[in-house]
């Protein structure tokens, strides 16, 4: 009964969150739909391109097609795993978001786990002397590195690792002229991946350090912490052992809402540092007034952005054994 139970937990929020894919699909392509522009403007504007011939490839794209007619064929080509072509790219939009998706899930993976990791252990520092002069000065940095757009702050690791130092490059995920191989490969790749990782994992850190610091302040009026230090267990082993794991559970339902802010954050981080992701590919889509592709990009990243919101979700469920028999 109890595997019945978590398993109807797990699939009431994977149904929502189907759900909001397609809500956000539709939401999607209407506004595509009402956005100006055209993706053949480039030919429009050549005389040397007949009218005839632009309305026969304006009719084989569906472009003349209204708004109802353009979501069903969408959909109904969606479900057979065909999401069209891009004009823009030149290939079909599944090959192109198949190249760019990795990019993305590398960047965003590494940038939360490091945010995470960066943002627990300066909360567990800020716990060791709270109210004190170190506790003010590094919440008051934290709160205005959440503050700070993430253009500036990719900007100012630019400036500092890449034109002062040299220690790093400052764009792209590899060398073009790099013949390198295996490790080499594999070093370089990871040497232009960290400032843009670092620059998402900074601003994870700061909304991470800030709300570990408050659960650790919570977990540490629990009752049986008080009996742990009335039993005479050091303030340290109660810090990092029993409040620290107490605290974990609320932190990690975080990493479900910093999903969304990764993949908001990754379509500037990834311009700055000409990353070639998803957020380059969805603005290039946008430019080009290219809805096969912006389409391609929108819905896969909504369906990681929700997945990763269950997952978390499922994780805390897990961990704290208080919300296990709350309904979904």
């Amino acid at each position: 009964m109890r595997g019945m139970g978590a398993a109807r937990a797990l699939a009431l929020p994977l149904l929502r969150g189907v759900l909001v894919v397609l809500v956000v699909a539709v939401v999607s392509l209407v506004l595509l739909h009402l956005a100006p522009g055209d993706p053949l403007a480039s030919s429009a504007d050549d005389p040397l391109v007949p009218t005839e011939a632009r309305a026969r490839v304006r009719a084989q794209m569906g472009l003349d097609r209204p708004l109802p007619a353009k979501v069903g064929a969408w959909f109904a080509y969606a479900a057979r795993g065909d999401l069209g072509f891009s004009l823009s790219a030149g290939m079909p939009v599944a090959e192109a978001v198949a190249g760019a998706l990795p990019y993305t899930l590398r960047l965003g993976g590494v940038a939360l786990v490091l945010g995470f990791a960066l943002g627990i252990a300066v909360a567990l520092v800020q716990a060791r002397a709270p109210e004190s002069r170190w506790d003010r000065w590094v919440g008051g940095g934290a709160l205005a590195l959440w503050a700070l757009p993430e253009f500036i702050i990719a900007l100012g690791l630019i400036q500092l690792f890449s034109l002062r130092l040299g220690w790093l490059p400052s764009s792209g995920a590899s060398d073009p002229w790099s013949t390198g191989g295996g490790a080499i490969r594999w070093t370089e790749q990871l040497r232009h991946l960290v400032l843009p990782a670092l620059t998402l994992a900074l601003i994870v850190a700061a909304q991470v350090s800030r709300h570990q610091r408050v659960a650790l302040r919570e977990a540490g009026r629990e009752p049986f912490l008080r009996a742990a230090r009335a039993r005479g267990v050091r303030e340290g082993a109660l810090l990092y052992r029993h409040a620290g794991g107490a605290a974990l559970a609320p932190t990690i339902a975080l990493a479900g809402l910093a999903l969304p802010a990764l993949a908001g954050g990754a379509l500037i981080v990834e311009q700055v540092f000409a990353w070639p992701g998803m957020g380059t590919l969805a603005f290039k889509a946008l430019a080009e007034r290219d809805a096969q592709l912006a389409l391609g990009c929108v819905v896969p990243m909504a369906a990681v952005v929700v997945g990763g919101g269950v997952l978390a979700d499922a994780a805390h469920r897990w961990l704290d054994p208080r919300r296990a028999t709350e309904p979904s």
